[in-house]
């Protein structure tokens, strides 16, 4: 198995790994609208998991702070949930990401992502986050790595919008396309959302650890490898 077929390998099994360990549940208890009211263990658990608490020990969604958390996820509700279109999405993906980001800017959830060289506002990470589980046919996620493995596969600037970052990561994913379908062969369970694959990828190339994370799978694949059947 050549390394770029290996890193598309690492990022199906790597998806499979979290949607067993959390992201399969989320998502169910999203469609059936229970995150809304959810309480605070929820929250608290999925936004540790995905590196999103802000102030100290999370105190911006502390169990006292239930107002900030609830008003995130109704904002969520109401601008994520209706049904995208099936075919060139990109633009209306990006204009509900920009509009949850502009209705939190005020709020103190929105000061809390502040940078604290520039004061720029930095939501994407966690309203990107939350979009995928409304809409995971469609959204991928959005972090820092995920950015630097774009721009090193892409033209995709570091000033960006968010427009620029759909059209480099949609592009890049249609280009992958067969390279995912080539990788899918050689795992039996089906991972069913393929932005989450593409943007794993994407997350292995800039993390700063492709080389110690492929070796460490390499060795486990090759000790016990999947098998057809």
């Amino acid at each position: 198995m050549d390394s770029e077929l290996l890193r598309w390998v690492w990022a199906i099994s790597e998806q499979l790994a979290i949607f067993d360990r959390h992201d399969a549940k989320w998502l169910d208890q999203n469609q059936k609208g229970e995150w809304t009211a959810c309480e605070h263990g929820t929250c608290h658990e999925f936004l540790k998991k995905y590196s999103l608490l802000r102030g100290k020990k999370g105190a911006v969604f502390s169990g006292a702070n239930c107002k900030t958390r609830r008003y995130l996820l109704a904002l969520s509700q109401k601008v994520y949930s209706p049904a995208l279109p099936t075919q060139n999405c990109t633009e209306e993906v990006a204009r509900r990401l920009e509009e949850v980001d502009h209705m939190l800017c005020p709020t103190k959830l929105g000061r809390s992502f502040r940078k604290p060289q520039d004061g720029e506002l930095q939501m994407p990470s966690l309203t990107l986050k939350l979009f995928w589980f409304y809409q995971p046919k469609y959204v991928p996620m959005y972090d820092q790595y995920i950015v630097k493995g774009l721009r090193k596969n892409t033209d995709l600037k570091a000033s960006h919008s968010a427009a620029d970052f759909f059209k480099s990561f949609f592009d890049f994913a249609d280009e992958k396309k067969t390279n995912l379908a080539e990788a899918q062969k050689y795992i039996p369970r089906i991972y069913p959302y393929k932005y989450r694959v593409v943007d794993k990828y994407l997350w292995l190339i800039g993390s700063g650890r492709e080389k110690e994370i492929l070796e460490n799978f390499s060795a486990g694949w090759k000790a016990v490898p999947y098998q057809s059947g």
